[in-house]
């Protein structure tokens, strides 16, 4: 996957698959999209993960759901 397909630079990429956060809609939705993956199939597990992490009690956006879980 390059800044071509995405718009987005290496670290972003990197750290959107290793990060300890959740990217935002908007770097997942070029991500899926370089992957040819279905934005529309992806956005509700986004969604349910972006929950998740606010509803963290430390108070911060961490996501303990991992990539991998998104198929």
């Amino acid at each position: 996957m390059s800044k071509a397909k995405t718009g987005l630079s290496d670290e972003q990429i990197i750290h959107a698959f290793t990060g300890r956060t959740l990217p935002d809609w908007e770097t997942t939705e070029r991500i899926v999209n370089a992957l040819h993956g279905s934005c529309e199939q992806i956005l509700p597990l986004w969604s349910a993960a972006h929950a998740a992490a606010f509803a963290n009690t430390s108070g911060g956006t961490t996501c303990t759901i991992s990539a991998g879980a998104f198929g």
